[in-house]
């Protein structure tokens, strides 16, 4: 079942990177760079993404957020919009749920705003695999890792590509190393976004990354 599951994982996140990335050639030397996961790209709108989102559509925000599930598989999309209301929110805090059914309702009182959201960041969510496994294919993707730091069967490895940053977020589980969670963050769009790391991760993951990068 972990081995499907695996797969799947793989497939999805890191097949679709590189079927985009055939479909439109980026420049010599960028194969995938500009690719997100997911099924859209980086920049895309709210409603680019929700077009093509993988699985079936749970949860929703306008501007901020849609989760989506495939099976075992959790798909975050996050995006980059500027708005108040969210300033201090916890990310760790459940999402409201909104009934897909009252989807398009709930879209059509929307109040209108200046501006649109852009793709930021994706999370892949997903039953605890080997931290080996899922190093070992992001490695044969990817290569070497930029950056690892686990202690303790616990930490964070590291992909610093050149549109993209990957970070896969290893727990100890049973005194074993093993990963549940696959951060992907838009370098490009980032840049726009002051104290983005407040948004995506909780204190702890913040934690993890200022010891890697000081």
């Amino acid at each position: 079942m972990k081995k499907t599951v695996l797969t799947a994982i793989l497939f999805c996140s890191f097949g679709i990177l590189f079927a985009q990335a055939a479909e439109d050639p980026p420049a010599e030397g960028e194969a995938g760079a500009a690719a997100a996961p997911g099924g859209a790209r980086w920049g895309s709108t709210f409603d680019e993404v929700r077009e093509v989102a993988r699985g079936t559509l749970k949860y929703y925000r306008k501007n901020h957020y849609i989760i989506t599930k495939d099976g075992e598989i959790t798909y975050t999309y996050g995006f980059f919009f500027e708005d108040p209301e969210m300033l201090g929110v916890d990310p760790e805090a459940e999402p409201e749920e909104v009934p897909v059914a009252d989807a398009a309702e709930d879209a059509a009182v929307e109040e209108p705003r200046s501006g649109e959201a852009q793709y930021l960041y994706g999370i892949t969510a997903f039953p605890y695999l080997a931290m080996e496994d899922v190093k070992k294919k992001i490695i044969e993707k990817y290569g070497e890792p930029t950056a690892e730091s686990v202690v303790r069967n616990s930490g964070v490895i590291i992909w610093d590509l050149e549109a993209t940053q990957i970070t896969a977020w290893i727990d100890a589980y049973e005194n074993k190393p093993y990963c549940r969670k696959i951060v992907y963050v838009s370098k490009e769009i980032s840049r726009q976004l002051k104290d983005y790391n407040y948004k995506i991760f909780n204190r702890k993951e913040i934690d993890t990354l200022n010891r890697i990068n000081p």
